[in-house]
């Protein structure tokens, strides 16, 4: 499921192959605190693990900035 917003695209998915479930993320997860919320954000491993699972067109593509991020 996709949602969108005037910040961007979010995608709400419950379960991928390979892809750690809710508690696993949980545990690497990176605490942020964008305006005076404080979230859990799946680490940059994990959202590489979900992309190459999920396999559409803008997660590969999504991939490949990822990797140009890398250096």
């Amino acid at each position: 499921m996709s949602v969108s917003t005037h910040l961007g695209d979010l995608d709400i998915v419950q379960r991928l192959p390979g892809v750690p479930g809710f508690s696993g993320l949980a545990e690497r997860a990176v605490v942020v605190a964008p305006f005076r919320l404080t979230l859990n954000v799946a680490s940059r491993g994990d959202l590489i693990a979900m992309k190459r699972a999920a396999g559409r067109a803008i997660a590969v593509a999504d991939l490949e900035e990822l990797e140009r991020d890398d250096g």
